[in-house]
């Protein structure tokens, strides 16, 4: 005894079950001093200090249950599983093993081989590929090497490889499918492809070009591969599309943005302008996408819509439904001008202001003089200047040229 502590060989001693136990554990492993030591190194930090009856056993017990030391240790010890051995196959190409070579040096692109091995034989093929590959092309791959030389194998043995995990799979499978539908069956005396369809199956055999010499072959993979094709065009374009349906007799607006014609000034609120016109009522279903709607006896475009260009009205709408009347076929908005406003000097020359034929007088626009009687022959320019000069409205004059002026500095502006 020494001031109230018991020891032993100058160690102190504690009770078995003390809480002081874990916590001294603690110091002498867990911190950083003890730095998650094994097992005899932690023993004999906290023997040169301590003891307690079982001590070497607890220590290699809290040790070994330690969160920090399962999580980030390797093991030690022999790895766990029995070998396995594979049984013998009985005939060649029927078992193989795949595998692939990759941080090769790059030779005309290629860094990577891909391994395809015999396991009776040990006969090998070893076919170049370039990185990145896909499963797609290391399947395409396989079928070309080695199921066009031995057929399709009965197992095939390689490590989980995502390459193998994926479209690999399924792209063996469908030729296995087939394999297996084109088979001889002592059962039926005949095959599953002949009793379906009543014929017998083509032969998928290569004859050295990327194509094969049997019609029928290359008529089913063309018409695989587009319905492939669109299956996937399909499905990537309904991703940013709803499916919505309108009823016949329902009312619904117009989606329409039609351009004008580039020979003129566009308008200076174009972001303003109208996107939906009517509404108009729906007059038949066409198709699954599509809809007639009764439009204006004077329209010029056709009545035939997708969806997508229909909107529909909520509400009672008591405008009458109406189109631009310069809309053309071709969805353009063709501008005839009606007379002139007024006459300027620009920064390029004389310029006229225009009023055009079914808008109102602040969609009128200054033109260059010489555009104008360049695009418009008939209109007769130069006649309508000079009456507008040889009058005597100068009120107009100059209430139509402070109110354009001001719009055409904006434009400059902008």
């Amino acid at each position: 005894m020494d001031n109230n502590r018991l020891l032993f060989k100058g160690r102190l001693v504690l009770n078995r079950n003390s809480t002081w136990v874990p916590k001294l554990f603690h110091e002498f492993h867990g911190s950083t001093l003890g730095g998650h030591s094994g097992v005899q190194k932690t023993y004999r930090r906290m023997a040169r200090e301590l003891f307690w009856i079982g001590m070497k056993g607890d220590i290699s017990k809290m040790v070994s249950q330690c969160d920090i030391c399962q999580r980030q240790k390797y093991s030690t010890m022999a790895p766990s599983g029995l070998l396995q051995p594979l049984e013998l196959p009985n005939k060649v190409w029927s078992e193989i093993t795949m595998d692939f070579i990759t941080g090769l040096p790059k030779s005309e692109g290629y860094s990577v081989i891909f391994v395809v091995v015999d396991r009776l034989s040990k006969y090998g093929h070893f076919v170049p590929l370039k990185h990145p590959y896909t499963a797609l092309t290391v399947a395409e791959v396989f079928l070309r090497e080695v199921v066009r030389l031995h057929g399709i194998p009965e197992s095939i043995v390689s490590d989980r490889d995502r390459v193998f995990l994926s479209l690999f799979w399924r792209e063996l499978f469908r030729l296995q499918e087939f394999w297996y539908n084109s088979s001889f069956h002592t059962s039926t005396n005949t095959t599953p492809f002949r009793i379906l369809y009543g014929r017998d199956p083509p032969h998928l055999v290569y004859y050295g070009s990327q194509r094969t010499s049997v019609g029928t072959v290359e008529e089913y993979l063309e018409e695989r591969d587009v319905l492939r094709a669109q299956q996937l065009m399909k499905a990537n374009a309904d991703k940013r599309r709803k499916d919505e349906e309108v009823t016949v007799g329902e009312r619904i607006f117009l989606k329409l943005q039609p351009y004008r014609q580039h020979s003129v000034a566009r308008r200076v609120n174009e972001k303003l302008s109208p996107r939906y016109f009517g509404p108009f009522e729906v007059l038949k279903r066409i198709g699954r996408v599509a809809y007639r709607l009764k439009l204006p006896d004077s329209s010029k475009i056709h009545d035939v819509f997708h969806v997508s260009q229909l909107k529909k009205a909520i509400g009672n709408h008591l405008a009458l439904p109406s189109l631009p009347a310069t809309l053309t076929v071709d969805m353009e908005v063709l501008l005839q001008p009606e007379r002139v406003e007024g006459v300027r000097e620009g920064t390029s020359g004389r310029e006229v202001l225009i009023r055009w034929k079914d808008l109102p007088t602040y969609e009128a626009t200054w033109e260059r003089f010489e555009d104008m009687v360049q695009q418009f022959p008939d209109f007769h320019l130069e006649d309508k200047v000079n009456v507008w000069e040889g009058s005597n409205d100068t009120t107009q004059t100059s209430r139509f040229g402070e109110v354009y002026q001001r719009r055409s500095r904006v434009n400059q502006l902008g």
